[in-house]
């Protein structure tokens, strides 16, 4: 798998990434899956990503995103850590934050901006999780929620007309 990562990302990050083109992007890295192009942002957590914020960083990286690939993705690099007051615990960023501040921001990414968000806590994670976003998309299938609901008895053994009718029921067209 070849990832595209900007050239403004830390050498040590394009270095996890064996198989990797380095380009000039306004976000820090794209596939190029089945399915239609992946943008993806990386944000240290907390210093980047709170201090992407007020500059206006993040959002011109959403925009970049939006124009250039049918699929957004913000990866949250890191782990939070709250103080016993509730607010981020590191970096000067943190200090207005509070953990419904963050999860209200989580919101807004999924919800109104329509990016999905990736929780990598470590550099092995980050790798892993752009190579399963990579799987992923390219999988023609995605059927793991269209499993049918068990036979429902008021035996509990089911009769025959129970597993007749059942059988029945999935078939495409009759229900």
């Amino acid at each position: 798998m070849t990832v595209l990562v900007t050239t403004n990302e830390p050498l040590s990050i394009r270095k996890l990434f064996e198989d990797r083109i380095e380009v000039p992007m306004n976000y820090d890295f794209r596939l190029y899956t089945e399915p239609g192009t992946v943008g993806l942002e990386r944000k240290k957590i907390p210093g980047d990503l709170f201090s992407s914020i007020p500059d206006g960083r993040l959002n011109k990286e959403i925009i970049a995103m939006r124009e250039e690939c049918q699929f957004q993705v913000i990866l949250l690099h890191g782990i939070f850590k709250y103080r016993k007051d509730g607010t981020v615990a590191t970096g000067k960023w943190g200090r207005k934050w509070t953990k419904k501040g963050v999860r209200n921001l989580i919101r807004t990414l999924e919800l109104i901006e329509g990016c999905y968000v990736e929780y990598p806590k470590n550099n092995w994670e980050l790798v892993e999780v752009v190579d399963e976003l990579q799987e992923y998309f390219d999988k023609r299938l995605h059927l793991s929620l269209k499993g049918r609901p068990g036979i429902k008895s008021d035996w509990v053994v089911p009769t025959r007309a129970e597993k007749v009718m059942h059988f029945y029921g999935g078939l495409p067209g009759i229900a």
